[in-house]
């Protein structure tokens, strides 16, 4: 071997290191220029985002001064129409005194409108008025006891009514409400209806009755008053 070949190995052998740290130095760079070019997306994502923000704070903040600048002048405008009214008119509509009331509406302030039927002492009503007053209480409380007759035949809402009857009288209650049916689309709520409308009329106890409002049922239920003192002679 010759001195010429034994540079070509010196160079063979101090080459191979230097290789390899010429690869590694230009991975980290492209790695750190990876990073970098990371980095820039996420500052033009924040700043996009930041620059959305700021445009729609802007947004409602002129939107809420279109608002206010709305309100301020029709009260502006409301107040221009009042300087603009005689002067006359003002102070009449500022001091009570001026302004000229008639004797009965001046008595209605004072002492209000009375309901003499609802106000006045039981002693001070005929018996005539009396039951007048309690019957249109009656008709117009609510139910104390309700009875469903769906899904029964006659005979079994027969005997239903009469131990519904019975327990209701037996507890005091005032108004009952039997819900049967109307009887439009089904002869079995037609049955249950004309059975407890003959019902009622063979009670004894059983006394004026009527259909509630529709939000109430309507003609599928009917109340029924119950008879006491008041009430025995008015069925």
């Amino acid at each position: 071997m010759d001195f010429g070949d034994i540079l070509d190995e010196w160079e063979k052998q101090t080459a191979k290191p230097a290789g390899k740290r010429a690869i590694r130095a230009a991975e980290r760079a492209a790695a750190q220029r990876a990073a970098e070019r990371a980095a820039a997306q996420r500052a033009a994502e924040q700043a996009t985002a930041q620059r959305a923000a700021e445009q729609a704070a802007a947004e409602r903040a002129a939107a809420e001064k279109n608002v206010s600048v709305r309100a301020g002048g029709k009260d502006s405008a409301a107040q221009h129409a009042e300087t603009r009214q005689p002067a006359a008119q003002r102070t009449s509509a500022q001091d009570p005194a001026s302004q000229k009331v008639d004797p009965l509406t001046a008595w209605l302030r004072i002492h209000g409108v009375q309901d003499k039927d609802r106000d006045a002492p039981d002693d001070d009503l005929s018996d005539s008025e009396k039951r007048q007053r309690e019957r249109k209480r009656l008709i117009n409380k609510s139910p104390d006891a309700v009875l469903d007759l769906h899904g029964l035949t006659r005979d079994e809402a027969w005997d239903r009514l009469g131990m519904f009857f019975n327990q209701a009288k037996s507890h005091g209650a005032e108004k009952v409400l039997i819900i049967h049916g109307k009887g439009n689309h089904s002869e079995g709520e037609a049955i249950l209806k004309r059975t407890t409308l003959q019902y009622i009329e063979q009670c004894p106890f059983a006394g004026q009755h009527g259909h509630p409002p529709a939000e109430g049922g309507g003609s599928g239920a009917t109340w029924v008053i119950l008879k006491k003192d008041i009430t025995a002679r008015d069925k």
